[in-house]
């Protein structure tokens, strides 16, 4: 009976894995609806009640930014700029695509999350690059 415990991973372990693949399918439709340009579906991974982007500048941009326009702030919040990213991606001629390394999920079963870098590329050039969560 101590061996059968044993061959028998804790219901948890069981749990994360099971959202850490549904998070893995997550980042891998995210992806494709990008390279599809599937802007609808692409939106429809998106909480619109509650999907804000916020970013920051390197500080090499940041200073970039800074000689341009005298008053720009490091730190960049846009309401529902979620919907113009998906009516570009969803409406562009060009080749999109979106890049990623260094992903890291964890996952609880009930709770998970997924960190990465990523290049996005326009026309296989890179545009603009960062972290995402």
């Amino acid at each position: 009976m101590f061996l059968a415990a044993l061959a028998c991973p804790p219901l948890t372990a069981v749990a994360d894995e099971k959202a850490t693949a549904e998070i893995n399918q997550l980042v891998e439709t995210f992806k494709s609806s990008i390279v599809t340009k599937d802007g609808p579906r692409l939106e429809s991974l998106f909480l619109p009640e509650h999907s804000s982007w916020y970013w920051a500048y390197d500080q090499a941009t940041f200073d970039a930014q800074r000689a341009k326009k005298p008053m720009a702030t490091r730190y960049v919040y846009e309401a529902n700029s979620y919907k113009t990213f998906t009516q570009f991606v969803g409406s562009t001629t060009h080749a999109v695509e979106e890049k990623f390394s260094n992903v890291r999920i964890q996952a609880d079963g009930a709770v998970g999350s997924v960190y990465f870098d990523y290049v996005f590329l326009l026309d296989g050039k890179a545009t603009n690059h960062g972290n995402e969560t």
